[in-house]
């Protein structure tokens, strides 16, 4: 703005500066007119010089604006408006933490194995109990059994289940003929009572 203003006073001093000097082509006898216009002439430059030093502080200043805008663009763009949570566990929680599923997989594989060591141990005495217990007939059932297993342990697995599927089967026949006995005697009940 003020450059404006310089401008337009630069402008108007050159046309007082022409006016002047279509006065002085008449004969200037007086020395205050001329003592005048070099007074305004050094005015002029003096003018001049301080609207190119006001240029110069106005481009500087432009520059500086811009600097500052780069400055804010830049800065706005490394901003981030994100929250990061990083969970910082320390070393030797981590390694307590390892430690203790260990210890609970050791625990539960020693839990199974003892059982199943219980399990073996009850067959076992289920097993001498019946060799002790039983007549000849059994004695000799259970040396035939041990030796079939000692010779041919898959073979003596896939009769075992054989007979195993075989029994189920015969109980579930038995249990569904026992049923419809019991409902024909229902039956026959009911048919004598309508009589």
């Amino acid at each position: 703005m003020s450059e404006v203003v310089l401008q337009a006073i630069v402008d108007k001093l050159e046309a007082i500066e022409i006016a002047l000097l279509k006065q002085q082509t008449m004969p200037i006898d007086d020395e205050v007119p001329r003592s005048t216009l070099i007074k305004l002439e050094a005015f002029k430059s003096e003018l001049s010089m301080i609207a190119a030093k006001v240029r110069i502080s106005n481009e500087r200043l432009n520059e500086i604006w811009e600097r500052l805008d780069s400055y804010i663009l830049k800065r706005d763009e490394h901003v981030k408006n994100s929250v990061t949570y990083h969970l910082h566990l320390n070393k030797s929680l981590r390694i307590s933490l390892a430690l203790f599923i260990c210890l609970v997989v050791l625990l539960i594989t020693c839990m199974n194995t003892y059982n199943s060591t219980k399990q073996f141990e009850a067959n076992d005495i289920k097993y001498r109990a019946l060799k002790m217990s039983g007549g000849k007939n059994l004695v000799r059932l259970l040396y035939y059994i041990d030796s079939s297993y000692n010779f041919n342990p898959d073979s003596l697995r896939q009769t075992t289940i054989q007979q195993e599927d075989r029994l189920a089967e015969q109980t579930k026949l038995l249990r569904l003929a026992g049923e419809k006995e019991r409902d024909a005697e229902e039956l026959k009940a009911k048919a004598k009572e309508s009589r």
